[in-house]
């Protein structure tokens, strides 16, 4: 999911960028593959979880901790995956 910082006038991702996405996040979540996840438009940093669920336009994140311990859930727009 590669991207850069993107300015406020070009934040918005393409259809095909949000599909790409959509398809990257299904395939970790039936391969059960720990992902990394940034929004760089709404925080700094990432999220690191495993896909736990999937829908038309919000997947769910079971998070994980730098130790590897589960952290509690996120829910987020594939539209605000910066890469």
């Amino acid at each position: 999911m590669a991207g850069g910082r993107r300015s406020a006038t070009s934040g918005q991702r393409s259809g095909q960028q949000i599909m790409s996405t959509k398809h990257q996040l299904n395939r970790a979540a039936k391969e059960n593959r720990l992902v990394r996840i940034h929004r760089e438009e709404l925080e700094e940093g990432w999220a690191d979880g495993f896909v736990v669920g999937t829908g038309p336009d919000f997947f769910a994140l079971e998070l994980v901790d730098k130790s590897i311990r589960f952290d509690g859930y996120n829910c987020m727009r594939y539209a605000d995956v910066s890469r």
